[in-house]
């Protein structure tokens, strides 16, 4: 029921602010503002809304690529100390479960397998791969 009526006040301000535009803002600006609102609202209404374990994409994308269990147990491995060190924070699930997968193969030397397959599995782009990978080389040891 919360999910409804959260849904229900952003439908309202999406449409309420476009009604009240005088002119064309940016498209940023204006997703920026609607951000600020959602966020206001779910704090006010104190709605807790469901996170995505990072673990479970660990699962899916590993099972869709059929990675073997001594690379998805190194995966959950680095993805707690990933967790554990809040380098996490802010970043896509499925983009860092794939940049996990992607470490965790090179490691135990499957080295068969692209950054390109582990992103369009996990629906993101290389870049993103490379760019969470690089930040878990400098912050974690992987050994």
């Amino acid at each position: 029921m919360d999910y409804f009526i959260l849904l229900t006040l952003f439908w309202v301000i999406v449409s309420f602010g476009n009604a009240c535009a005088t002119r064309a803002p940016r498209r940023s600006s204006k997703r920026k503002a609607i951000s600020r609102q959602y966020r206001d609202m779910v704090i006010e209404l104190d709605i807790r809304i469901p996170t995505i374990d990072p673990i479970k994409c660990i699962a899916r994308i590993a099972n869709q690529i059929n990675l073997n269990q001594k690379i998805k147990q190194k995966a959950i491995n680095i993805m707690n100390a990933a967790t554990k060190s809040a380098i996490s924070a802010g970043k896509s699930p499925m983009g860092l479960a794939a940049s996990i997968l992607y470490l965790s193969c090179l490691i135990n030397g499957c080295n068969n397998i692209g950054q390109t397959v582990f992103a369009q599995t996990a629906g993101v782009t290389e870049v993103t791969i490379r760019n969470i990978s690089k930040d878990l080389r400098n912050h974690l040891d992987l050994s």
